[in-house]
């Protein structure tokens, strides 16, 4: 078992090769810079098992007096869920209906809403999109992890496509990659009732998303 190592001011931080983590971590509202620090070890077991994890405030300088021992998320995720009445008139007919609404927040920022009638549905939907953005191939726990969807290939209920933008709340505009596939083939597989415009748009989540297409360049 390794042994506790941990850094002072006689650690000669200058002579390892310290490795910058993308994650987008914070402390309360203070954004945070995380680092692997390569025989520096200051705990043993956890989520993160022999931690060499260390951390600054973001933007600072490494050494003894900035760098702190991290232990924390990558990425903070939370959520809340709001439940009102609207107003529906449809045949002549007027009611009051219930309805749910679900946020989910990555780092207190709204990444993702959806609709519910049920609050058993609404939670069970929360921990699988908890589970599915922790297991998601788009790491989101990333600084800029937008970079990784926008210009990605993939395919589309089996056709060769590019993501060519996303924007919060999980819409992603999907588009025929020239190369392999056209806009024919796309039209005849869109959403039953849809007028095709030249592309999709389509859920982060959706089922309908391969995420691993390979290049054929290669």
């Amino acid at each position: 078992m390794a042994e506790i190592r941990l850094i002072n001011k006689d650690t000669d931080l200058k002579s390892i090769q310290i490795e910058w983590i993308r994650w987008d971590a914070y402390y309360g509202i203070i954004p945070l810079t995380i680092y692997k620090i390569p025989g520096y070890i200051h705990s043993i077991g956890g989520k993160w098992g022999e931690n060499d994890y260390w951390c600054t405030k973001r933007g600072l300088d490494v050494n003894h007096e900035t760098l702190m021992e991290f232990n924390g998320s990558p990425c903070n995720w939370s959520f809340s869920l709001t439940e009102d009445n609207y107003f529906k008139d449809k045949w002549d007919e007027k009611s009051i209906e219930r309805k749910l609404q679900v946020k989910i927040f990555r780092n207190n920022d709204v990444f993702y809403t959806f609709g519910a009638n049920s609050l058993d549905w609404a939670l069970a939907r929360v921990r699988m999109l908890l589970f599915e953005i922790d297991e998601h191939p788009i790491e989101f726990y990333e600084i800029n992890f937008k970079k990784h969807i926008i210009g990605r290939k993939i395919e589309w209920k089996g056709i060769p496509c590019i993501v060519e933008s996303y924007c919060m709340n999980g819409n992603l505009i999907i588009v025929p990659d020239s190369k392999l596939s056209s806009h024919d083939e796309l039209e005849k597989v869109s959403h039953d009732g849809d007028n095709y415009e030249g592309y999709i748009a389509e859920d982060l989540f959706a089922k309908s998303i391969f995420w691993f297409r390979r290049d054929e360049s290669l």
